[in-house]
Order: structure tokens, then sequence, then C-alpha cells
């Protein structure tokens, strides 16, 4: 029983964490793609934070990740990553 509360109470978060959809992500102008370039969100998104993940232990190693703020499907921080920090590098992925 505690196991089937626990895991109906998680139902929200898991929810949320899987509305992400980049067919729709947007900020100001730019709609995200797999074709856009970092400098594309530089220019283009109010940015939060961006960093190169360096920590061995990290899943992300290796990828540059920029936090910033969508504007459509609603107002939320979304995290990028890149390949690298390069101007011209692609989107790896969105979450």
């Amino acid at each position: 029983m505690r196991k089937l509360l626990f895991s109906l109470s998680l139902l929200p978060v898991v929810a949320f964490a899987t509305d992400l959809d980049m067919s729709n992500l947007k900020c100001r102008n730019l709609q995200i793609y797999a074709s856009t370039t970092l400098q594309e969100v530089q220019d283009n998104c109010l940015i939060y934070r961006q960093f190169e993940h360096q920590k061995h232990f990290d899943k992300f190693t290796g990828l540059y990740e920029v936090q910033f703020y969508s504007t459509s499907p609603q107002d939320y921080l979304v995290r990028c990553d890149f390949a690298t920090n390069d101007p011209k590098s692609l989107v790896v992925g969105c979450r």
C-alpha cells in the first residue's frame, strides 16, 4: 500500500518532466529545432546560466549546457545541451 501511495505521489512530477515538447519550444521569436545553433539561442533567448559539464560522474560530461527561459508553451526554465561551446554547435537535446 505504501508503494502505491508513493507511486501516485510521483505521478505529477513525472507528468511535468515529460511536458517539454521540442516541437513547440520557443524563446522570444526563436523556435527551437534540432538545427538550432548555440549562437541563435545566445542571441535570442533570455539566458539564465551557461556552463560545460566537467564532472566525471555526470551523465552529461563534455556537453555545454545553456539554461534559458522559454516563452512557449509557457514561461519556465529550459536546459538545452550542445556538443561544444562553439557558436555553430547544434542543439543535442532539451529538458
